[in-house]
């Protein structure tokens, strides 16, 4: 291909964001305030793309100083409570930022138009007393699995991705949609900027900047699922905005594996049957929904209470109670809310309906002629494993490149945002909000102390020579057939005993040239690629053991992966039954 030219395919700016989701919109938005010129990098379009494009009904985590601070709650007891629930693997510093900037993110969502106050509460609202709220709106606080005190607060953000993309727009950020990053670009070992392709017309581009951030996102499709996008992550998020910063010698941090407290159940919720979880958010029903079998008996559980805090006891009583389910025949498992009261019931239809996947579970209840007053819900098989054992997860992972509290990576010029950073269980969308706006004020403040950076030409046509590969191949298997391939390698080798097998397989898949048959395949050829990518490291990372309280960290040298460990810094101290 002829060699790229500085005309529209070349865009000049000071800050890149990779990635339209909740965390690069906020970066977007905090950098633009510095004066600088902003451009963001979304390989699908802004309003319908990242976790929360159907909406979200929550705000997990949030420090409010009028409700918690008269309690004499502190920040730093959330930090110590989210610590246990994370079973230690966590950056209690940036956890600590996480919460202390969370009150002022959730204001800035009710600036661009969503509902976070009230003027009715309810008994099941945490912190004001019902009656006491007339005349001042109030939040309606919840509780929120691990935390004894409630931290979490329902919100009308139904329209959020929508909201903020009306929010780059009026604030004349430059949006380029179908624009799908794929290499950084270098410069003396700082980062200045990306390149990639348009997902529908397939044109090359180059995007010169002086401050980059990654805000690309977490992981799917690694592992196998009853069908190939159905996955608690939107399946386009493979991650991508890892693997580039692992190629440009940042620092990542790998936690393949993760020991999930006392928590022994996993039921409902998520988990209805034959419910694609991928699409939209699945609805909570709090305060409303019980899990009940077949004839009908409860499993225990706190689920009115407003502690909630991790529980050795409950989570033994509730899975002897699904034991002694099955083996008396009292299968299957149902999400039931006829038992709560109207009341009750309306407002988790309410919360429910914030989400898409309460707005599709409504339509087709209406179908069904069924509401939740008369009907339950199936849910999927419970998982039930010994308490404190490993369990692959993805979502809830630390993992990812490593950042400080400015969300500087270890990469000059390059910050990280969201679920693409480390140091965070659970992240949610506090996360992604409070890093993105680190991000997004920093990496402004970077841009503008530095001058314009020098771009290797050689690099950008080595990218763009490597990229449309998949595009030039007469023959080769589909995206498809490689990323079944990576699903079984993952299941059948992520064990120390045969390691060696699973990497000879990542070394023959890679030796196995994917074919595109126009820019939509190259897009999900890219991506599986990333995914090769992540499976040799989770592989590598199976065969480099670290001690409890460690982190495993990543970093490429000579071309090869290389692993070391650190010690996790305990800012608050907590007690720990085990770590991984």
């Amino acid at each position: 291909m002829a060699a790229l030219e500085r005309n529209e395919n070349w865009v000049e700016t000071d800050v890149l964001i990779v990635g339209g989701g909740l965390a690069g919109c906020f970066a977007a938005m905090k950098a633009v305030e510095h004066g600088v010129e902003v451009t963001l990098l979304e390989k699908a379009n802004v309003p319908y793309t990242s976790s929360n494009t159907t909406g979200i009904d929550h705000f997990p985590y949030c420090f409010i100083p009028e409700v918690h601070g008269p309690l004499g709650y502190k920040i730093e007891d959330f930090v110590r409570d989210h610590t246990v629930k994370a079973n230690g693997i966590i950056d209690q510093n940036l956890c600590e930022m996480m919460w202390r900037d969370s009150y002022d993110r959730l204001l800035d969502l009710e600036k661009i138009g969503l509902k976070i106050r009230y003027d009715k509460i309810y008994p099941w609202n945490f912190g004001i007393e019902p009656g006491d709220y007339p005349d001042n709106p109030q939040f309606r606080i919840v509780p929120w699995f691990g935390f004894k005190v409630p931290p979490a607060l329902n919100i009308e953000g139904r329209f959020i991705k929508a909201r903020l993309d009306e929010k780059l727009r009026e604030l004349g950020i430059k949006v380029l949609n179908y624009h799908h990053a794929q290499e950084l670009l270098m410069c003396d070992g700082s980062v200045i900027g990306a390149i990639g392709f348009h997902t529908r017309n397939g044109e090359f581009f180059a995007v010169q900047a002086k401050a980059t951030v990654i805000a690309s996102g977490s992981l799917a499709r690694l592992f196998p699922s009853k069908v190939m996008f159905d996955h608690l992550n939107p399946p386009n998020q493979t991650a991508e905005g890892q693997t580039m910063a692992y190629r440009a010698g940042a620092e990542l941090a790998v936690m393949e594996h993760y020991f999930y407290g006392s928590q022994r159940v996993r039921i409902g919720a998520a988990r209805l049957k034959n419910w694609t979880r991928s699409a939209p958010a699945t609805p909570s029903g709090y305060p409303a929904g019980l899990i009940v079998n077949s004839a009908g008996e409860v499993m225990p559980n706190k689920v009115r209470s407003f502690d909630q805090s991790d529980s050795d006891e409950l989570s033994r009583q509730q899975a002897e109670w699904i034991i002694r389910s099955l083996k008396e025949g009292k299968a299957p498992f149902y999400w039931d809310a006829t038992m709560a009261t109207e009341e009750e019931r309306k407002y988790a239809e309410w919360s429910c309906a914030e989400e898409g996947g309460g707005v599709a579970l409504f339509l087709h209840l209406r179908e069904l002629g069924a509401d939740f007053s008369t009907h339950q819900i199936e849910v999927e098989k419970p998982i039930v494993v010994e308490a404190h054992t490993p369990r692959g997860f993805l979502l809830t992972s630390p993992s990812g490149v490593v950042i400080n509290e400015k969300a500087e990576s270890t990469l000059p010029g390059l910050y990280a945002a969201g679920e693409v950073a480390y140091g965070q269980h659970f992240p949610s969308s506090p996360w992604a909000y409070v890093t993105g706006a680190r991000a997004g004020h920093n990496a402004a403040e970077y841009a503008l102390k530095n001058g314009a950076p020098e771009v290797d030409k050689r690099q950008v046509e080595a990218g763009k020579e490597s990229l449309y590969v998949p595009l030039n191949q007469k023959e080769g298997p589909s995206w498809q057939e490689m990323n079944l391939a990576i699903n079984n390698l993952m299941v059948s080798y992520l064990r120390p005993h045969s390691v060696e097998i699973g990497l000879q397989q990542v070394q023959d898949l890679r030796g196995e040239g994917l074919k595109a048959r126009d820019p939509h395949e190259l897009m999900r050829c890219v991506e599986t690629q990333s995914l090769l990518t992540v499976a040799e490291i989770f592989l590598r990372a199976t065969s480099f053991k670290r001690k409890p309280g460690e982190w495993r960290l990543l970093k490429k040298v000579d071309n090869g992966m290389s692993f070391t460990t650190k010690p996790i810094d305990y800012k608050y101290p907590v007690e720990l039954k085990t770590r991984s």
